[in-house]
């Protein structure tokens, strides 16, 4: 800054004239801003790991020599601890731990990651163990009675550590001879003896078969006589059960003939007559009846036009008739011939003569 300054002093001029003499000095003097005064520091909230931090400080304004306030903004990375992770996936048998550090120094406009990862085998204690629920040797399968134990431990699926079991079975011994006695065609017993033996921890089947011949009585069949085109048949038979013949008795409802023919005769509506004969034809092999239907067809024939007389030429009625005209037609929902009737007339039934006879005066 510069300090200019103007004086004037009384001196001599030319010879003895008093005139004012104006002297200028200039005093440069350095300005400069108090540096004992704190910058004013203003941070906005952090979003997304960052911030605006702005700075307010004074400056000196070499236009006007004074001391201003300056600001000053800038971005910078924030709350970068709160991006750390750890994730962990299962590969195989091992875990795999991916783990991510964020980090920031003063003035750093993005966060900075320090990247790891570390693979955690893992091994499951076996804790193998067998354990006998104290059933005894109750499972009777493969021809023996044998004992369950049940095996339990551990073993890795998905990284965990997942419980097992399974089920053993020990043989205790062998099951007893087995005897079944089957009967084939009523008069043949088939004996199939079935006998285990313990080889190892195995039984192993040995089959014998016995065939014995044990005839039953055939059987005998009765039939009542035929009424309403039914009758019953008896039939006793025998059945070989535990090598006795046991007797058996069934009682059965047998057709032995067919209803009588149905004759019908009908109008089909479009002015034709159907005459239909239904008849049930008896088959003996099946005890059945088969269906046997004839129809014949035919449209009827209404009469001709006619004229009648209603009343009759006589001489009471001066020789004249009453006539009438008729006609037929065919009524095709009823098949019938319906009649329909013109309007009566009369006319002269014979032809007039006159005799004239003349008398002369």
């Amino acid at each position: 800054m510069e300090l200019r300054t103007t004086t004037f002093r009384l001196a001599e001029r030319d010879g003895g004239r008093l005139t004012c003499i104006r002297e200028d000095e200039v005093t440069r003097i350095p300005v400069t801003c108090p540096v004992s005064a704190a910058a004013k520091v203003i941070a906005t909230d952090c979003q997304q790991n960052r911030r605006n931090v702005t700075t307010f400080r004074p400056v000196l304004d070499p236009a006007t020599c004074s001391c201003l306030v300056r600001q000053e903004t800038r971005t910078e990375a924030c709350d970068c601890e709160k991006k750390n992770f750890m994730r962990v996936a299962c590969a195989g048998n091992a875990l795999i731990v991916s783990i991510g550090e964020f980090s920031s120094l003063p003035g750093d406009r993005h966060c900075t990651i320090k990247a790891s990862q570390k693979t955690e085998p893992i091994d499951c204690p076996r804790n193998e163990e067998i354990v006998n629920p104290g059933t005894g040797c109750s499972v009777e399968m493969k021809g023996g009675l044998y004992r369950a134990e049940i095996r339990r431990w551990q073993e890795v699926e998905n990284c965990r550590c997942v419980p097992r079991q399974k089920i053993l079975h020990s043989l205790c011994s062998c099951q007893k001879p087995q005897t079944v006695e089957v009967c084939e065609d009523h008069s043949k017993l088939i004996v199939e003896r079935l006998v285990f033996h313990r080889i190892g921890d195995r039984c192993m089947p040995n089959h014998q078969i016995i065939n014995r011949e044990i005839p039953c009585p055939e059987q005998k069949v009765w039939a009542s006589p035929c009424s309403q085109e039914f009758r019953t048949v008896r039939v006793v038979f025998y059945k070989l059960l535990n090598q006795t013949c046991v007797r058996f008795t069934k009682a059965l409802r047998q057709r032995c003939a067919c209803p009588q023919p149905i004759r019908r005769l009908y109008c089909d509506g479009e002015g034709r007559w159907v005459k239909c004969l239904t008849e049930f034809l008896f088959n003996n092999e099946a005890k059945t009846c088969r269906i046997s239907k004839q129809c014949v067809r035919w449209t009827p024939v209404c009469p001709p036009r006619r004229r009648i007389t209603l009343a009759s030429c006589t001489e009471s009625t001066n020789f004249m008739q009453t006539l009438q005209t008729v006609e037929f037609s065919l009524d095709q929902p009823t098949c019938r011939c319906r009649v329909r009737k013109q309007a009566p007339w009369r006319e002269f039934c014979r032809k007039l003569s006159f005799t004239l006879r003349g008398h002369i005066c």
